[in-house]
């Protein structure tokens, strides 16, 4: 096993890959054919280059989203910086960061150590510019409760232009998927993989949700903009606008990840063998299942889309355990606590996986057109990565438990 590892990153043929090729085992003729059975014996570091050279935008997109989030590690948990952590706060909304202060530092509540960073760089900029600048917080009809309603609605317009997106009923030829007298023939596209869809679509429906995501966060900056110098409302139960604005998201949300996947339903991409380890070994077994290639592309996409839904919902979990924790002392031993490497690691790492930072990820996917691609990762690593992120957040929250001062906090 190890022998056939390092022959798979040095790019060195295997005897399964021999065999495979001697035998036929990899599918396709001509040169079409040749080219995948070279994929087989090609390296890790040289797939790598490939995959980059043919979809240069996604690969750009998302080295610029790693370096953001190394950035964000290092400016915000592991050097503090207290002029950004304030400004952070102030972006924000003014009650949004509490006048405690830790080494000089203001004191960001737990969330908001938690939360997307592209809420910070450009979404909540946005709406401090909105709400304070363009005084929306003054207008007369203005609420948050009425953003709430409006937000769901941009969600439902980019879910109707995903699911248009697939060409049906387009007529296609062996070359480009469309013929050459078709007044679409450049918005359509076909990748050789599925049914050709319309490209112009895809975008304009990950710009639809990205509008739904900034009005998310406008909601929450406009209630507390109206809100300032006011006593804070008595908490009532029943219906409420924080109850109003969680009915909402879940709406938008569960509707564009339904059109999405529907999308990708629709396309019947098959998905035969993969580039990855890991992914690869899934894909077979399911073939000795007995699914199609159709299949397993569906299944594996609905995966990835479920792994978005359940770590939004365990992200909140362990928000409100931390809340609980540090958002209701000034206790200065309790929060410097609250600075150990290993709370600001789950801060950082739930920051990089909560659902609004998942959003983001499928919004750069579609745009620069591997959204399937991003799934299939999602649907095999995605779940990987959550189990073992909530084991470690788990063992922190526990391990918190035996602190003197946390003895009596009951565990969510």
């Amino acid at each position: 096993a190890t022998v056939s590892v390092l022959n798979w990153m040095e790019g060195t043929p295997t005897r399964g890959t021999t065999l495979r090729r001697r035998e036929g085992g990899v599918r396709g003729s001509g040169d079409a054919g040749q080219r995948r059975a070279d994929r087989h014996t090609m390296g890790c570091l040289a797939r790598m280059r490939q995959w980059r050279t043919e979809n240069a935008h996604a690969a750009y997109s998302f080295a610029a989203v790693i370096t953001v989030a190394l950035l964000y590690l290092l400016l915000c948990y592991a050097e503090p910086q207290p002029a950004l952590l304030k400004l952070m706060g102030h972006m924000a909304g003014t009650e949004s960061y509490s006048k405690v202060e830790v080494n000089g530092a203001p004191r960001l509540p737990a969330k908001y150590r938690m939360l997307n960073p592209v809420l910070y760089l450009f979404e909540y900029p946005v709406c401090r510019f909105v709400t304070y600048t363009l005084a929306w917080k003054d207008l007369p009809f203005m609420s948050a409760n009425l953003i709430s309603i409006c937000h769901p609605i941009s969600a439902l317009f980019a879910s109707w232009y995903i699911i248009t997106a697939v060409g049906k009923t387009t007529p296609r030829n062996t070359d480009s998927g469309n013929e050459p007298g078709d007044s679409d023939t450049a918005a359509l596209t076909a990748t050789g993989l599925g049914a050709p869809f319309n490209v112009k679509y895809v975008k304009i429906a990950a710009v639809l949700f990205q509008l739904r995501n900034t009005l998310d966060a406008l909601d929450g900056v406009i209630a507390r903009a109206q809100r300032e110098g006011k006593p804070p409302p008595p908490t009532k139960p029943g219906f409420n606008g924080a109850m109003l604005d969680v009915i909402t998201d879940m709406i938008g949300v569960f509707c564009f990840l339904c059109a999405t996947w529907y999308h990708i339903y629709l396309r019947k991409i098959p998905l035969s063998s993969h580039e990855l380890p890991g992914i690869k070994q899934v894909v077979q077994r399911l073939r000795w299942c007995g699914l199609s290639p159709v299949t397993i592309g569906r299944v594996l996409a609905a995966a990835g889309i479920g792994m978005v839904c359940i770590g939004g919902g365990t992200w909140e979990t362990y928000m409100l355990r931390f809340q609980l924790y540090f958002d209701k002392t000034d206790d200065q031993e309790l929060l410097q606590l609250e600075r150990s490497p290993q709370v600001q690691s789950c801060y950082f790492f739930w920051a990089m996986t909560c659902g609004d930072t998942q959003f983001t990820y499928i919004i750069i996917a579609l745009i620069t057109g591997v959204y399937f691609d991003w799934f299939v990762i999602l649907g095999v690593y995605g779940w990987t990565w959550l189990a073992l992120l909530n084991l470690y957040s788990s063992y922190v929250t526990l391990s918190l438990q035996t602190h003197p001062l946390l003895k009596g906090v009951k565990l969510i």
